[in-house]
């Protein structure tokens, strides 16, 4: 080959960053329970998987929808694929390890 280089593109890929209240929504899930039907109890636990989020977000239940927290509401619900998180943590046969592995893999 010479004095001939061969180049080869690569693509860039931005590391995936964990997002920091995704990361203690499955913890609080993991230490204090988590339950389906509702949002379950924000001070003592079992939480659903939205009221996990508002825990971790230290967010008011009733203003949630306009805090800076729905950035990681809404990567959730797009590497679940769904439109409701609450309609997939209250799916039948859901299961806390899925809330948990969803929860710290979007």
């Amino acid at each position: 080959m010479g004095e001939a280089m061969l180049y080869q593109e690569h693509l860039y890929v931005e590391p995936k960053v964990a997002d920091p209240i995704l990361m203690a929504a499955a913890d609080i899930i993991e230490s204090f329970g988590w339950c389906q039907g509702g949002f379950g109890d924000l001070e003592r636990g079992p939480v659903c998987t939205l009221g996990a989020l508002l825990i971790a977000a230290n967010v008011n239940p009733l203003n949630y929808k306009n805090h800076p927290s729905a950035k990681s509401m809404e990567r959730l619900r797009k590497h679940l694929k769904v439109k409701n998180i609450a309609e997939w943590n209250d799916a039948v046969g859901r299961t806390k390890a899925e809330v948990l592995t969803a929860l710290r893999s979007a």
